[in-house]
């Protein structure tokens, strides 16, 4: 819960957090300070330490035996007394006497923590079993008529070897060379597909050659992986069965469709699912991969109220059956976004993480919901790690961007924007637009917006029509007086089921009032955002268009 569930609480006035791992000063709602992580760290440790959480029962039990007890203690064999009194500070219920600041923590806990070199050229181990490394290279290649087919079989791989527990999937080459991969897989498509995996010493353990049909896949993983597998002496965990081979084939189309950011493509991709669930009717996989297309479909369909409906109704239903499935897991997460509750959504998203950590998606979104919540640090490496599994993301590519940005680091947004989007790109879309209004660099902005391009642009952003002509006419002839009031109003009011559509709109409407000094305005679409579970604190802290209402104290990131 660090960050969103405390940036969420001070934001709404609402207590957030999970239970046991709350400080009962954040629990009864009189505040939260940097000492109501440490109680969260501190409850932690003694979990570590003991082996069980500190408390058990309903909410109601935890929070009131919080209060009933001074602090925690902890014994038993092995742990050592005074580190049960750094505990004991950490979560101490009385704020005089805890631990205040994470630093401080850090070193009363020094006595007890070694740093140590990696020793060269040796697997990295779990206690007494060996934990190897294998990097599984994404496909390039991703506007081949079959590229759907390469992404599936580098999925069905890393999936088969994951599932292996002595086996860690690695997004990318080890920069560390005295700490070498144990294995190298890398596929090709070209007429036929071609996967190809070496040991850690550059030693081809097997290459395989498939026809591009979905029914070969299976088998092709299938081989990669018991190569790599017994180049390591372990044991190959079996898979699950996957549908016939028309409906794996239809999945895989929909999934690779349910990836661009377009409406249109994802309502394909919907069409897709139900048409692969008429030959393999009940697959949870399929099911669980259309319930994201659903809920991503929310937010781009978010005028028709049915969509979100479809979405809830599609996810409850997995949930209660599947909740295993991490696919199921991101679509709730995105759900929940949807409904403005980013606290339930990054719950979902880490238990995804934590079932499939090769799945980039929830890497992608908890990335974004770490940067909104300004924690860039944590932001940008899950990014980073999620563009490694998925270089075709992007939408990672530019929240990684839009963070410079808003820091100011303009040099900074230049190398990333030119090396991970693209100049060609960066002059067709309306991030590049937005982002030249913050620098000031109005010449880029009406080169960019000005010339009618943007306004197809921004409807795929799933804004709207009426909202996307409301933004075009201002920019058309620049009178806020003549258009601002329509805009303010679109923006909070406009028909939408998504909340997460909703803040941005909020957000698009504040940055134009912001261009012509429309202080009580901006004031206003903020409240309007917060209303609907708007948690940016990256973008409300630092957005320049936001300055002079900051200024004038009409904006408290508190």
């Amino acid at each position: 819960d660090f960050g969103i569930a405390a940036t969420r609480a001070a934001a709404t006035d609402v207590i957030a957090g999970t239970p046991v791992y709350m400080a009962p000063e954040q629990a009864d709602g009189s505040g939260i300070s940097a000492a109501a992580d440490v109680y969260a760290v501190g409850v932690v440790l003694a979990e570590m330490l003991t082996g069980a959480p500190p408390w058990t029962g309903t909410t109601r039990e935890v929070l009131a035996s919080k209060r009933a007890r001074p602090h925690l203690e902890i014994a038993g064999p092995g742990i050592d007394p005074a580190l049960a009194a750094v505990v004991a500070r950490a979560t101490t219920v009385d704020l005089r006497g805890r631990v205040g600041a994470a630093d401080e923590l850090r070193g009363l806990l020094a006595p007890w923590t070694t740093a140590t070199e990696p020793a060269p050229s040796r697997p990295r181990r779990r206690g007494d079993a060996d934990l190897y490394d294998v990097v599984v290279v994404h496909p390039r290649g991703g506007d081949h008529e079959d590229g759907h087919l390469a992404e599936a079989l580098y999925d069905a791989v890393v999936s088969r070897l994951w599932r292996t527990h002595r086996v860690r999937v690695v997004p990318d080459r080890p920069r560390d060379p005295r700490a070498p991969a144990a294995a190298e897989v890398t596929i090709e498509l070209g007429d036929v597909l071609a996967a190809r995996a070496v040991d850690g010493r550059g030693r081809e353990l097997v290459l395989i050659r498939v026809p591009p049909t979905a029914e070969h896949l299976s088998t092709g993983a299938r081989a990669i992986a018991m190569a790599v597998l017994a180049s390591l002496g372990v044991r190959d965990d079996e898979a699950a069965g996957e549908p016939p081979g028309l409906a794996l084939d239809l999945y895989l189309r929909a999934r690779r469709l349910a990836n661009r950011l377009s409406g249109a493509a994802i309502a394909a991709a919907i069409e897709l699912y139900d048409q692969a669930l008429v030959v393999a009717e009940g697959d949870a996989h399929i099911e669980a991969a259309r319930a994201m297309a659903l809920s991503r479909r929310v937010y781009y369909d978010g005028e028709r109220p049915a969509a979100l409906a479809e979405a809830v109704a599609a996810v409850e239903a997995l949930l209660a059956r599947r909740a295993d499935l991490p696919e199921i897991q991101i679509a709730a997460g995105h759900l929940e976004l949807h409904r403005g509750d980013p606290i339930a959504a990054a719950q979902h998203l880490r238990r995804a993480i934590a079932s499939a950590p090769h799945l980039a998606e929830a890497h992608e979104w908890l990335g974004r919901m770490l940067l909104e919540a300004a924690h860039l640090d944590e932001g940008r490496a899950r990014l980073e790690t999620a563009l490694a599994l998925d270089p075709r993301l992007e939408l990672a590519r530019w929240e990684i961007a839009r963070a410079h940005a808003l820091e100011g680091d303009w040099d900074e947004y230049e190398r990333v924007a030119h090396d991970l989007i693209g100049v060609a790109r960066m002059r067709a879309t309306p991030w590049t637009a937005r982002f030249a209004a913050w620098r000031g660099d109005l010449r880029t902005f009406a080169e960019v917006a000005g010339a009618g391009g943007t306004a197809n642009a921004v409807i795929d952003t799933g804004l709207g029509r009426p909202m996307t002509q409301a933004i075009t006419a201002l920019l058309a002839d620049r009178d806020w007086g003549r258009h601002g009031a329509t805009l303010v109003d679109l923006a909070l009011h406009a028909p939408t089921a998504s909340s997460r559509r909703r803040s941005l709109m909020c957000q698009l409407g504040a940055e134009m009032a912001g261009q012509f000094g429309d202080l009580a305005a901006i004031a206003r679409l903020v409240d309007g955002a917060v209303d609907h579970g708007f948690f940016d604190r990256h973008w409300l802290e630092r957005c320049p268009l936001l300055d002079a209402a900051r200024d004038a104290g009409l904006l408290d990131p508190a």
